[in-house]
């Protein structure tokens, strides 16, 4: 008897030049390498649920797959894979050709998918994860290295001018906040990406706001970033009066938009960080410190997983682990 498996395809149409994100946790198939049989499966997901019954767990290398279907339109765009949790390493494939690889479990990924996409024909994109890597850290615990890709997994994509994402998956926005003799300081430091084939003039927009959404300055920085290269930024938001400090008790947030701004006046990427002013550190006597008073500090050891889950739970589950987690400590 023949088995069928039916592959999820995705539609993607990008009508607008804001950056966006859709969810690819549906309609994969996943298999051992070794094996020849397809099974569906939906992520999150892991293939450890047998670590709850045996020591000797599963581990290997295995294939997760999915289809992708584009329109011609969407060639303009640049699209990017973004693996929020795969362990213990991950290589991406799309159409047969590597989009890159990542080690390490913990940490997100991302993945340049347009070099090797097809805008008239499905895409092929398969992720080979595996947990049967010892030289990747950690390489021993009292706790066990789940594989699969146990987070999120999400298509974005980009007019061709951007907040750069690698190599790191960052936003390609840091935000320091500190104090300075008594008056707030907000550093903003921009990372722009510039995969189109012209330089392309832009102007860098950055809006700081106080706790209570009131908007306090504006700031516009033109530049020419050259096609191919890649563009450092930095803005200082300095003596800010009276600022208010966050803390557990009272955490007041300032908030920094950052905008990307085509010549034709277009927002084609934007960020968004909430960031908190304070002080913190230890005394002589190691106590620690925040805003220049004693806070005690209480921990846990939480296990990111779940019978017979493993670790790819839903993000309520983390939520709700998070609430039970605060109420006890």
């Amino acid at each position: 008897m023949k088995r069928f498996i039916l592959i999820s395809i995705l539609a993607f149409s990008t009508l607008f030049a804001i950056a966006r994100s859709v969810s690819l946790n549906d309609g994969w198939i996943f298999r051992h390498t070794s094996a020849d049989n397809w099974e569906p499966v939906n992520l999150p997901h892991s293939w450890n649920g047998d670590a709850y019954l045996k020591k000797d767990y599963c581990k290997g290398k295995f294939i997760y797959k999915r289809q992708l279907n584009l329109l011609p339109s969407d060639s303009v765009r640049k699209f990017y894979l973004r693996l929020e949790g795969a362990s213990k390493s991950s290589e991406v494939t799309i159409n047969g050709k590597s989009a890159g690889h990542h080690e390490g479990g913990y940490t997100e990924s991302i993945y340049n998918l347009t070099p090797h996409l097809s805008f008239t024909s499905p895409n092929s994109i398969e992720i080979a994860v595996d947990n049967d890597r010892d030289d990747i850290p950690p390489v021993s615990g009292d706790f066990t290295f789940f594989g699969g890709i146990y987070r999120d997994v999400w298509l974005e994509d980009y007019d061709p001018l951007h907040f750069a994402l690698q190599p790191f998956a960052t936003s390609g926005v840091k935000v320091t906040p500190f104090l300075e003799m008594g008056l707030g300081v907000i550093n903003v430091d921009l990372e722009i990406a510039n995969e189109d084939k012209i330089k392309r003039d832009a102007t860098v927009r950055i809006n700081l706001y106080n706790p209570e959404g009131q908007l306090l300055e504006t700031v516009d920085k033109n530049l020419k970033i050259n096609n191919g290269s890649q563009r450092n930024v930095t803005h200082r938001f300095d003596y800010i009066l009276n600022p208010k400090l966050w803390s557990p008790d009272s955490p007041a947030l300032y908030r920094v938009e950052t905008q990307l701004i085509d010549k034709k006046g277009n927002i084609i990427d934007r960020r968004i960080v909430d960031t908190g002013i304070r002080t913190f550190g230890f005394d002589e006597n190691g106590r620690f410190i925040l805003n220049g008073e004693p806070l005690k500090l209480r921990g846990i050891c939480r296990h990111q997983d779940m019978k017979p889950l493993g670790p790819a739970l839903s993000d309520e589950m983390h939520r709700r682990d998070m609430i039970k987690e605060k109420c006890n400590c």
